[in-house]
């Protein structure tokens, strides 16, 4: 303790961009059994989509660029042009892969994303504000990515009512 020497090291992700992803494990209650799904090293040539990535979402949104990924924001219907601006000063400018409106239905968002996505792989969908979570969690389970579930036990988790009678 008196010897001077740090005992711990203050490490942030921006600090590490090259991180690695070896595996990631799914929920075997939504997917019907574990599956461990490999993924590139090369986080470059993967793409996360953020739905509704406003305010704190956009530091959400470079943390993830920090660690080599591109991100597609995924704006949800009636999400208003003047909130997309509400961004933190320190964050400057956002800046995207792409920018994708959400569609009439679950199946032409699902097309408009790989389409922007291109060559390359959604390894994430994720909410990047309140207005995006339920959209998040409908589009993650398309896009078969690590997902909260919209279905079954898990569709009413949001529903105050309902966690009351539990």
């Amino acid at each position: 303790v008196g010897s001077g020497k740090k005992l711990h090291r203050r490490d942030l992700s921006l600090d590490r961009p090259g991180l690695m992803r070896i595996m990631s494990v799914d929920r075997p209650e939504l997917r019907g059994g574990l599956m461990k799904r490999f993924t590139t090293v090369d986080a470059s040539k993967e793409v996360v989509v953020v739905v509704d990535p406003y305010s704190t979402g956009c530091l959400v949104v470079q943390e993830i660029q920090s660690r080599g990924y591109k991100v597609i924001a995924l704006w949800t219907k009636g999400f208003s042009e003047e909130m997309k601006t509400h961004i933190p000063l320190h964050c400057g400018t956002m800046s995207y892969h792409a920018e994708v409106s959400e569609g009439d239905n679950p199946g032409e968002t699902q097309r408009e994303l790989y389409k922007a996505a291109g060559a390359l792989r959604i390894v994430a969908c994720i909410a990047g504000g309140e207005a995006g979570v339920d959209t998040a969690d409908v589009m993650s389970e398309r896009l078969l990515v690590r997902t909260n579930g919209a279905k079954g036990v898990f569709a009413n988790r949001r529903d105050k009512k309902v966690q009351q009678e539990l």
